[in-house]
């Protein structure tokens, strides 16, 4: 009878055997304990296979976290948000001519509105320069801060010989961002102005 059993067992009777010994021993469970990430080929899980609401922010490294941000160039920012930042401008100017000279700054984001004229525009300083001040920009250089709806630029440093330093919208662009404008007499070589910026959104 034994030698009869012997001839009939085959090697897909044993692994049918082993497949229900495993099933009634709670084989999932036991694989999921078996299974690691260094058993999974790269790349190959894919966002239907986790589970929804599974994974926190820790669980995703710092690169991808990044896409998630609230701010980003082609986003709106949102209400209440407040984004800041560094302006410098710097460059040698032949003297003799008076020119006059602007560049822009980009916010990080898209502003829900269209700034103004009326809305941006330099805080209090103790430079004579800037002719655009708004006593509503109450931050420091090392602290900007701004009212919602309002571009702050806080003064760090300007060319002696500047005048009617101004900031606007940008003008094709006037959610993307400003403008800041000066004149600067004959006299100076060296053209700089450093300052730092706020803006919330309404």
């Amino acid at each position: 009878m034994l030698q009869q059993f012997r001839r009939h067992l085959t090697y897909s009777n044993v692994v049918a055997t082993c497949a229900l010994v495993l099933a009634c021993a709670g084989g999932p469970a036991m694989a999921a304990r078996l299974i690691t990430g260094t058993d999974i080929k790269d790349s190959t899980i894919r966002g239907r296979d986790v589970a929804n609401a599974s994974l926190s922010a820790s669980d995703i490294n710092a690169a991808t976290n990044n896409l998630y941000s609230d701010v980003a160039p082609w986003k709106k920012i949102p209400s209440g948000k407040t984004v800041t930042g560094e302006y410098y401008f710097d460059t040698s100017a032949s003297t003799g001519n008076a020119q006059d000279y602007s560049s822009t700054v980009t916010l990080p984001g898209i502003a829900p509105y269209a700034l103004l004229g009326s809305t941006v525009n330099f805080a209090p300083d103790a430079y004579a320069q800037t002719s655009d001040d708004d006593a509503t920009c109450t931050g420091t250089v090392s602290e900007p801060t701004a009212p919602p709806g309002k571009v702050c630029i806080y003064a760090a440093s300007i060319t002696s010989d500047s005048t009617n330093v101004v900031a606007t919208p940008m003008f094709y662009l006037p959610k993307r961002g400003f403008e800041i404008a000066w004149a600067e007499s004959a006299s100076d070589a060296d053209v700089f102005l450093r300052a730092t910026w706020a803006y919330t959104a309404p």
